[in-house]
């Protein structure tokens, strides 16, 4: 990973060093190959280790930013300042950061909305031309209760129960990156050092110095490359083609590793005995994921990677030449050390799922299926750790059965034995998981793998139609957060994966019908037609009608409508918006719109609906 021939090297010594050069060439000539190993380096660094972006902003032309690093995929802190109409206020706040840095000539660590930006000033000749600005980031992890407060001043409402904006919002927030002070500093260093650098001409060589010695910091503070070499390792199609034949030298230099992992443990926080809201789940999540990066940092053979929001996943690897039994010890005193760390650091309990021991490098995203369906059994049966081996005999024989049965019922035409089977299968996993959501997602998502395996088996689509249908069904459980909505979409899937088998040619149109409904979903609070929904699932408008109705049995209108109904809905039992914002949020325009259409659409009107949903009175006051 470090760039060849550049090496660490002291800051002072180096500007020494750097004023000699000066001194004995009168011209210092540009080499555009030293250049272009430099700018590689710093894309490498942003890329593997700083999930920021950054830009170069010439003085006095504030509007015009120019990007110096690719943007980091996914949703940005900064869109939901634009979302609720926060703009002027960001570029107010910039504005004052990039006046006070070219005042000062020093670099601003500027604080808005509980996020942290930096303002670093270019100087040529004694004079601010320009400033390299990146962010955001955090100085420590969120707390619910800080959530809660940013979100208030930043949305001007209290967040309900099941907000899922709210939820979206405590979700980016939570994986934003966290600097430390010392890490800031060093941030700081490398945005001067790349304003240096957009300048060009001589001293580019000593920029690349600098900037190796400054990768160190961000190896040791920043987490970006472990969660990357994790989520590689759980995605079969996502490996290079040197995976799993040798182990990069970076990967031994930085993880500690001397042979490639083959053991995978999924962990959660043990469950507390009342309710507990989905932000409480989320911000212990990622206090587990913190911590677990800092510790695998001093436990030999050991990488941590997320485990969405529930907690963490760790792959290492025992001793290769202990036995099976003296390898599952090995584990098992891992997982001790690991839990007593996490319940000194974090007063947290842990449930541990384990996979099988010692897996063939190819076979590793196996056994991420494997050490989830263990965290299942481990939380059911309160035991942990529990290893993927172990399944008591009835479970195993019955719901493993079942799901068996179902997949070959789906695959080889049987389709009139599907609604028994599936019938069956979904009562034992409402037995397994008592109710809750989290643990019948995983059971559900444990038959697709039987599914998705078989499909690839007899290659029913090609690379990447199976890679898109299979992101699409497990999104759509992802996104059920409820026990009657998991059941819904499970039908579906399954109703789904049966048409694929019987004909891939009519499974991708069902494919894209499901695509376009969720590009409705997503986007029924603004005004939507039907020609931009044809052009998102690529069909014509009227091919695209016929499909459509023929799928849903109603007219896109009418399908729009009931979305943003159901929405609507959902905004009135899960959020305090008042009426009348409701109906603006979901495209309905006037209050007395939006009831007449609400009540055609659900039966009553959207007092009465929330009336209804709302728990009884006891009688108390607030």
């Amino acid at each position: 990973m470090t760039t060849p021939g550049l090496g660490p090297l002291d800051a002072n010594d180096g500007e020494v060093e750097n004023e000699e050069r000066m001194k004995t060439s009168s011209a210092p000539s540009f080499d555009p190959l030293r250049y272009a190993i430099v700018q590689s380096d710093l894309l490498n660094l942003f890329d593997n280790y700083i999930p920021l972006p950054c830009y170069l902003v010439p003085a006095g032309q504030d509007y015009y930013w120019y990007g110096l690093t690719p943007n980091p995929r996914g949703l940005h802190p900064f869109q939901f300042e634009l979302y609720f109409g926060k703009k002027k206020q960001r570029h107010d706040h910039n504005r004052r950061c990039f006046q006070k840095a070219e005042k000062t000539q020093k670099a601003v660590l500027g604080c808005h909305q509980g996020l942290y930006d930096l303002f670093v000033p270019v100087l040529d000749k004694g004079k601010v031309i320009a400033f390299v600005m990146s962010g955001s980031f955090l100085k420590s992890l969120p707390t619910e209760s800080w959530l809660v407060d940013q979100w208030k001043v930043l949305s001007g409402r209290q967040p309900g129960a099941n907000d899922l904006e709210f939820l979206t919002y405590a979700r980016v927030m939570l994986s934003t990156p966290v600097f430390s002070g010392s890490l800031i500093k060093s941030y700081t260093k490398l945005l001067e050092n790349m304003g240096k650098f957009a300048l060009g001409g001589p001293g580019t060589e000593m920029i690349g110095m600098e900037v190796s010695r400054l990768r160190s910091e961000f190896v040791k503070g920043l987490s970006t490359r472990m969660i990357h070499y994790v989520s590689t390792k759980r995605d079969r199609l996502s490996w290079g083609p040197w995976e799993g034949e040798v182990l990069a030298p970076w990967d031994q230099e930085e993880f500690g590793l001397s042979r490639h992992p083959n053991t995978v443990l999924a962990v959660q926080p043990q469950r507390t005995q009342g309710p507990r809201s989905e932000l409480i789940r989320m911000v212990q999540a990622a206090r587990l994921q913190h911590f677990s990066y800092e510790w695998c940092r001093t436990e030999a053979e050991t990488v941590a990677g997320p485990l969405e929001g529930e907690g963490c996943f760790l792959l290492t690897s025992p001793n290769p030449k202990k036995n099976q039994t003296q390898a599952q010890l090995q584990i098992r005193d891992l997982v001790e050390r690991y839990s007593n760390a996490v319940y000194k650091a974090l007063r947290l309990r842990v449930v541990v799922g384990i996979s099988r021991v010692g897996a063939a490098v190819e076979d590793l995203p196996e056994y991420f299926h494997q050490a989830l369906t263990a965290l299942r059994f481990a939380g059911h049966l309160k035991q942990s750790p529990y290893f993927y081996g172990d399944f008591p005999k009835a479970p195993q024989e019955g719901l493993y059965g079942l799901s068996r049965e179902l997949v070959e019922a789906m695959g080889s035409g049987k389709e009139g034995q599907v609604p028994v089977i599936r019938g069956q299968f979904v009562q034992e996993v409402l037995r397994l998981s008592v109710g809750n959501p989290d643990n019948l997602r995983v059971y559900f998502l444990d038959l697709f793998y039987l599914v998705w395996d078989e499909m690839a088996r007899r290659s029913v689509l090609n690379e990447d139609e199976f890679h898109s249908y299979r992101k699409l069904q497990e999104d759509k459980l992802a996104q059920a957060f409820s026990v009657e909505e998991l059941l819904q979409r499970f039908q579906e899937s399954v109703d789904q994966a049966v048409v694929f088998f019987r004909s891939p040619t009519e499974g991708t149109r069902l494919e894209r019908m499901e695509m376009a409904r969720r590009y409705m979903l997503s986007n029924c609070r603004r005004k939507l037609t039907v020609g931009e929904v044809a052009k998102e699932v690529g069909f014509s408008v009227s091919r695209f009608s016929h499909l459509f109705r023929q799928v849903f049995g109603e007219s896109f209108i009418d399908h729009f409508t009931r979305l943003r109904c159901e929405e609507a809905g959902r905004l009135l039992q899960t959020s305090s918006m008042s009426i009348v914002q409701v109906a603006q949020t979901c495209g309905f325009g006037t209050s007395s719109h939006f009831a007449h259409i609400f009540k055609l659409r659900m039966g009553c009107t959207p007092a009465e609906y929330r009336l209804k949903i709302q728990p009884k009175d006891d009688g108390k006051k607030a």
